[in-house]
């Protein structure tokens, strides 16, 4: 009896385990359009990304040249809600509903399912603006 009760607790600690190492995923896919901007008025092309599977923890590379000093190439998703997703930048961002706050220095933001998340670099003569976007996986 003992030793069916031990077995019986070895295999629900083990499944608990391995449901709670398992990486948690978005509902949701990650739509990305990245538009750079000049003070010498250049129509600059807007470059979109689409990042299917959203997983907790992961770092995800946006595909452009630039330096990464001063322009976003990479994002870590830090937290997956059931409609929102949490992430951090490697470099401080602006929202853009506020206008560009060249002194930010925030690094983390939520992008809500619904709800487009515009974020703007902190350079005055040039730069890039970042539209994410939840949308239903296909």
């Amino acid at each position: 009896m003992k030793e069916n009760i031990i077995v019986c607790f070895i295999v629900i600690v083990a499944a608990t385990l391995f449901v709670s190492c398992s990486p948690k995923e978005s509902n949701y896919s990650l739509h990305l359009v990245v538009d750079s901007w000049s003070d010498q008025d250049i129509d600059y092309p807007e470059d979109e990304f689409l990042f299917e599977n959203i997983i907790l923890n992961e770092t995800y590379v946006i595909a452009l040249d630039g330096d990464s000093d001063y322009l976003l190439r990479k994002f870590k998703v830090i937290k997956i809600d059931e409609s929102s997703i949490t992430i951090s930048t490697p470099i401080p961002l602006s929202v853009k509903e506020e206008g560009i706050n060249l002194g930010s220095k925030e690094k983390k933001f939520t992008i809500e399912y619904g709800k487009a998340t515009s974020l703007d670099t902190l350079i005055m003569d040039g730069g890039e603006w970042y539209v994410f976007s939840l949308i239903e996986k296909e």
